[in-house]
């Protein structure tokens, strides 16, 4: 464990583990509500007139985009750099769009994007999100070495 609390890879305890649990199931819930806001969205695009069925359908299809996003949050909390940041980034700003916004149903949404943001933010600080960035495979990987010393001294390669 670090100073400020944050742990150290391979240092996940109790805490940690109660921390992602927590985590995983506010992405789950997010998922769940993003999958049912695309069959909202899906009878909207089929109710809707010729002018507006790509917007509704360009939606509804954003709602199982971003369930799928939050699901994958949710198993694998530190699985991709940058994810985290990227879907909170998307909620917010929609979220501060809405407060432009003059209509009662973009209003509507834009507080549900920004319980959203708020939520996401939340399990990020729990699971600890940017600690991705630093996770050991996320770098492009260096050649190796000889993977087995010693190998291929009979043929002269490694010899002065």
């Amino acid at each position: 464990m670090t100073s400020i609390g944050m742990v150290e890879r391979g240092e996940r305890g109790r805490l940690g583990k109660s921390r992602d649990t927590v985590s995983r199931i506010l992405m789950v819930l997010a998922a769940v509500g993003a999958v049912v806001a695309f069959f909202g969205g899906l009878s909207a695009a089929v109710k809707a007139g010729d002018s507006t069925r790509w917007v509704e359908s360009w939606r509804a299809i954003g709602f199982l985009t971003f369930a799928a996003l939050f699901l994958l949050l949710g198993l694998r909390p530190r699985g991709v750099p940058g994810l985290w940041e990227i879907v909170f980034v998307n909620k917010a700003a929609l979220a501060l769009t809405a407060m432009f916004e003059t209509s009662a149903d973009g209003r509507s949404d834009g507080v549900t994007d920004a319980v959203l943001a708020v939520l996401i933010a939340g399990a990020y600080v729990l699971a600890q999100g940017w600690t991705t960035w630093s996770k050991p495979g996320t770098a492009p990987a260096l050649p190796r070495e000889d993977p087995q010393p010693g190998a291929g001294r009979e043929h002269g390669r490694y010899s002065s």
